[in-house]
């Protein structure tokens, strides 16, 4: 057997999302002996952190990216000195094109385009620096993939996509961990106390594009007609501690349970009766797939793209719409609905991690070609 490819992975947060979600289940799909994965943070403690560091990669703490210099040289040394094959780059915009200029100006074989979103997740500046450096990330790597055709003309522009073929790579997941299962959701449940209880769920950073206010609204309309309903809130973000004191304003302290980030979130899906995600903005939310594989019934705002409708599990509402809609939907779906094994369909619509997986390391294999 021939030395492993050597991988660098941008980039780790402190958050669970879309793209901290991918790199563990590639982390986990990989054979270790054949690719060697590295990870890219600014973070001190990025999430899944012990876990990629069992599995013998390597975390390289940054400087944030707003100290240029520093961030870039930092890169550059690690680049340089452990001599990467592949530096793949998951990311939501062109906003910081730092790994592309330093992996090609270091001849890295392979530099990989990995669009995640169909708008940047922090502000007007960064979507400024998005299209003043998208025409230079064209010219900088030699791959590309996005989860969505939409993804693919956000972070190349439509006009780079007329003339170039950007493979559409699923965000493919564990469908087999968040197989549903009724015994395993029973013990779950009598785990976290939730026996007799309705739980809503909600996956997801805290912060604006995420519109946890609404859900509150949502989950408030709820409980004044369910007084055992719950909602389990996963995830963390600088919105946190806002949200605790609209809850504690709502008088719903006791109905809501704040679980943090969370690494077996299968298990949280299964504890779950609904799952509710009412989105300002996205492209796919991967938490919004994995529901449908948990066999949940999904109530997702109509400003999401419309590829997260795999199964017939996903009920669309306008954000126009009031919470008191909302809420009702919810519940006379929730009175009839049969949770049903969906992991099938997943897969036929491309979510599986092992297909997904397949079809990247055919491009990492490329590195020993150039």
């Amino acid at each position: 057997m021939g030395k492993p490819i050597k991988v660098l992975l941008f980039s780790l947060s402190e958050n669970i999302g879309g793209i901290e979600t991918l790199l563990r289940n590639l982390n986990k799909q990989f054979d270790h002996s054949e690719f060697e994965f590295d990870f890219v943070t600014t973070y001190a403690s990025p999430v899944y952190k012990e876990e990629f560091l069992n599995s013998g990669s390597r975390i390289f703490k940054l400087p944030s990216q707003k100290r240029f210099i520093s961030y870039y040289f930092a890169l550059k040394k690690i680049i340089k000195q452990n001599h990467y094959d592949v530096i793949h780059v998951n990311k939501n915009s062109c906003a910081d094109i730092t790994p592309f200029l330093v992996g090609h100006r270091l001849h890295v074989p392979v530099i990989i385009a990995h669009a995640h979103n169909t708008k940047s997740s922090v502000g007007l500046a960064a979507d400024i620096l998005h299209y003043f450096n998208r025409p230079r990330v064209d010219h900088l790597m030699t791959h590309a993939f996005a989860s969505s055709q939409a993804a693919a003309e956000w972070m190349f522009g439509k006009k780079y996509c007329k003339t170039h073929a950007v493979p559409i790579l699923k965000n493919g997941i564990q469908l087999e961990s968040l197989r549903f299962d009724e015994t395993k959701r029973e013990e779950i449940r009598q785990r976290l106390s939730l026996g007799g209880k309705f739980v809503l769920g909600h996956v997801g950073r805290f912060s604006p594009r995420k519109n946890h206010d609404f859900l509150l609204e949502i989950f408030k309309n709820i409980h004044e007609k369910n007084l055992k309903s719950v909602l389990m809130l996963i995830g963390t973000g600088p919105l946190m501690a806002q949200i605790q004191r609209k809850i504690h304003a709502l008088g719903l302290s006791d109905a809501v349970m704040f679980m943090g980030a969370q690494k077996n979130i299968n298990e949280y899906y299964a504890a779950m009766d609904a799952f509710i995600l009412p989105s300002l903005a996205e492209d796919l939310p991967v938490a919004a797939i994995e529901a449908q594989a948990s066999g949940l019934p999904v109530f997702v705002s109509d400003t999401i793209d419309g590829e997260v409708e795999i199964t017939d599990t996903v009920k669309w509402l306008s954000l126009q719409q009031p919470a008191e809609i909302w809420a009702d939907m919810v519940l006379n779906t929730s009175d009839c609905y049969e949770r049903k094994d969906q992991s099938e369909a997943l897969r036929r619509a491309g979510y599986d991690i092992g297909q997904t997986a397949g079809r990247i390391a055919e491009v990492y294999k490329t590195a020993g070609e150039r």
